[in-house]
């Protein structure tokens, strides 16, 4: 069984150890979030385009060239 150590040099200085997350991590909160709601808009955009969409007729289907 080994134990594990710790280097003093590694830890935070006292400013990041208090800062809170949100602080932190809000930038890439935001960025993952505004990504997110990218995708949603995009998918009900697509998804109401092929609703609207005439539908194609048949004879267009067999026309092989």
């Amino acid at each position: 069984m080994s134990v594990a150590t710790v280097d003093p040099n590694d830890l935070p200085e006292d400013g990041e150890r208090a800062a809170p997350a949100l602080a932190r991590w809000g930038g890439s909160l935001l960025v993952v979030l505004g990504a997110h709601a990218l995708v949603a808009v995009g998918a009900l955009s697509w998804h109401v385009a092929m609703e609207e969409a005439p539908a194609m007729p048949p004879a267009v289907l067999l026309d092989l060239p």
